[in-house]
């Protein structure tokens, strides 16, 4: 009976033991994974760790880097739409003005039968040739009269 007795007594021991340590038993794993392979438990354990507060420290500089562009962004997209209200204001009535001088030229030439389609396309030519002329020597005009442009137009046109 007493070698039975100092087994029960041993297994007891034992399962008083294993219910004192239960509480450390993953620190205890933890430690036997570092003593068997120090390298294994740094990639696993600590290179996660790492890497994700390097990428959060970047994405929070790229952040503060992108958030004054975001903000000139938002100011051209306010821009944008003011702008394009200025320029269907203009373009508007330029698109009414040609239009009409279209109808007047088809108008004046329709009684030249096949040779219309030749003439309006050499009115047109003229037209064009015309109208660059006065927007070239306006620019220029308009330049002239801006300090900072007249040099641009002086180191252009001499």
């Amino acid at each position: 009976m007493g070698v039975i007795d100092l087994i029960l007594r041993v297994q007891n021991n034992l399962f008083a033991l294993r219910r004192t340590l239960a509480p450390i038993l993953p620190y205890i794993d933890t430690l036997a994974d570092f003593a068997e392979n120090p390298y294994l438990f740094l990639r696993k354990r600590l290179l996660p760790v790492i890497l994700g507060g390097l990428f959060s420290v970047m994405f929070s500089v790229a952040d503060a880097i992108a958030r004054p562009f975001a903000s000139i962004v938002g100011v051209l997209e306010l821009l944008e739409l003011q702008l394009a209200g200025v320029i269907v204001s203009v373009t508007d009535p330029v698109d009414s003005v040609i239009t009409q001088v279209i109808s007047a030229l088809r108008l004046g030439t329709s009684g030249l039968g096949p040779f219309q389609p030749f003439i309006l396309v050499s009115v047109g030519i003229v037209i064009s040739y015309v109208l660059f002329i006065v927007i070239i020597r306006l620019s220029r005009g308009v330049m002239d009269a801006i300090p900072i442009l007249s040099g641009v137009e002086t180191f252009l046109f001499g």
